[in-house]
C-alpha cells in the first residue's frame, strides 16, 4: 500500500513539474511575441510597410525568367555589380548573384530584401519548417510540380488548402511537436504551426550549435528533438 501510494505521489509531482516547465515556456514565449509586436507597432508608426504585401513570387522579374533562373547577361551583370560597388570575387554562389540582380530590378531597399527573402529561399530554411533534411524537402516539392521553396511554402500555409499529402504533412509536424511545444497545437494557425517547428527544428539547432554540451533540445526530458 505504501508503495502504491509513493508511486502515486512520485507520478503526481513529475506531472506538476513538467506542466509548470510549459507553463514558464509559454509565458516566455508570449512575451517574446509581445515585443515583436511592439516593434512591428513602432515600425509602422515610421515606415510604409506595403512592400510586406507585394506579390514577389509572381512580379515580372527583367533578370529572372519563370523558374526564378538569372538571365542577365555578363556586361549586364557587371555594370549592376560595378555601380553597387560590389567585389566581382565575392560573388560566388547564385544567393551573392541574386543580391546583386534585386539591386536592378527594385528601387526601394525594402522591396529588394522581401524580394530576396522569398525568392531566395533554400530548401534548408524550409525543411526546418518541415522538419525535414534539405534533400528531402526538395524531392517533396517537387512532386507536386513546384520548384521554388517559397512558392511551396505559400501552398502550405494557406487554411483552404486540403491536399492530401499536405495535411498528413500538417498532421506529422504536430505530433512531432507536441512534446516540445506549450502551445495547443490544434489552435495554431498553418503559418504559426511552421513558425512553431521552425522554432524547434533539431536541424536548425544542429546547423547553428544550439542544444550541443550540457542542452539538447528545449532542455525537456521529453523533448522531441532527444532521441528516442
Amino acid at each position: 500500500m505504501e508503495k502504491y501510494i509513493y508511486i502515486v505521489v512520485l507520478v503526481a509531482m513529475l506531472f506538476s513539474s513538467c506542466n509548470k516547465e510549459k507553463k514558464e515556456e509559454l509565458a516566455r514565449r508570449e512575451a517574446m511575441k509581445a515585443n515583436f509586436a511592439k516593434a512591428e507597432i513602432a515600425l509602422k508608426t515610421f515606415k510604409n510597410l506595403s512592400f510586406m504585401d507585394y506579390d514577389y513570387i509572381n512580379h515580372d522579374y527583367k533578370y529572372l525568367d519563370e523558374e526564378y533562373r538569372i538571365v542577365a547577361d555578363s556586361s549586364t551583370f557587371m555594370s549592376i555589380v560595378e555601380k553597387e560597388g560590389r567585389d566581382i570575387y565575392m560573388i560566388t554562389t547564385y544567393r551573392d548573384s541574386l543580391e546583386v540582380i534585386m539591386r536592378a530590378e527594385f528601387d526601394n531597399d525594402d522591396y529588394r530584401r522581401a524580394a530576396f527573402s522569398q525568392i531566395g529561399m533554400t530548401w534548408q530554411r524550409l525543411g526546418y519548417m518541415l522538419l525535414k533534411s534539405p534533400g528531402e524537402t526538395e524531392l517533396l516539392v517537387k512532386k507536386h510540380g513546384i520548384t521554388l521553396p517559397y512558392a511551396f511554402y505559400q501552398f502550405m500555409i494557406n487554411e483552404e488548402n486540403d491536399d492530401k499529402e499536405v495535411l498528413t504533412l500538417l498532421k506529422d509536424i504536430q505530433v512531432q511537436l507536441k512534446d516540445c511545444s506549450p502551445y495547443n497545437l490544434r489552435k495554431l494557425s498553418r503559418k504559426e504551426l511552421l513558425n512553431e517547428a521552425l522554432y524547434y527544428s533539431p536541424h536548425r539547432m544542429a546547423d547553428s550549435g544550439q542544444g550541443q554540451g550540457e542542452q539538447v533540445g528545449c532542455g525537456r526530458k521529453n523533448c522531441c528533438q532527444l532521441e528516442k
